[in-house]
């Protein structure tokens, strides 16, 4: 047990300090959420509407687009979230640096919950979202931009290329719809797209001239 508590503090004191405090922040939160839960459900219960975000109701709550983002109900949805946050993010915000780590993180975050209440409310959807999945895919985008070559090991699977992520993700979100299981596609592929153009800006002028000449490459090769 000694043994496994010096890893589990090693590996901590190792992450960079943005991303060790999200990953206490968004762990603590949970345990007092569940705390609270057992000992004062109707507290809980009013705190989890206060909080999450609900489509029809996001005009009136709007405080809820980043709200939402900390929250986890399922102990295997916050464990997932944090590991992937905790593999990923270190080499995002040493590449990036401090200053711009947390406004990648705050603008994938809201553009994911942005991407559910504009698409959710037409629709009428009054199912509460919550989880920082936002964050986590924004985090995975910026990581595939920045290291495309890197490879990636997922337990027992083949490696994959970091540029091959998006792709996965997105084949997944598609199994998972076509199964019929309720997932929160507009907040990934909002934090997805959030996270691309904040790193490649697309508005720029040097950044379509990269686009046209991939492009006469393209038609070259033809």
């Amino acid at each position: 047990m000694s043994g496994l508590k010096t890893s589990v503090r090693r590996w901590y004191r190792g992450l960079p300090p943005i991303t060790a405090g999200i990953v206490i922040g968004l762990s603590a939160l949970y345990v007092a959420l569940l705390i609270l839960g057992l000992a004062w459900p109707e507290a809980s219960e009013a705190l989890w509407s206060w909080l999450s975000l609900v489509p029809t109701e996001a005009w009136r709550r709007p405080w809820t687009l980043l709200t939402m983002v900390p929250l986890h109900k399922d102990p295997l949805h916050v464990l997932l979230n944090v590991m992937a946050f905790a593999s990923l993010a270190p080499w995002v915000e040493r590449s990036i640096g401090r200053r711009r780590f947390p406004l990648l993180l705050a603008i994938s975050a809201l553009a994911g919950s942005l991407a559910y209440a504009l698409i959710g409310w037409p629709l009428g959807w009054a199912t509460p979202a919550f989880g920082a999945s936002g964050l986590v895919l924004g985090v995975m985008t910026a990581f595939a931009l920045l290291y495309p070559e890197a490879e990636l090991r997922f337990w027992f699977a083949a490696p994959l290329k970091a540029k091959n992520l998006i792709w996965l993700i997105v084949g997944i979100d598609a199994i998972l719809v076509a199964a019929g299981t309720r997932i929160d596609v507009p907040v990934h592929f909002g934090a997805m797209i959030a996270a691309w153009a904040f790193l490649r800006k697309p508005w720029q002028a040097s950044y379509r001239r990269r686009v046209a000449l991939w492009v006469r490459r393209l038609r070259g090769s033809r």
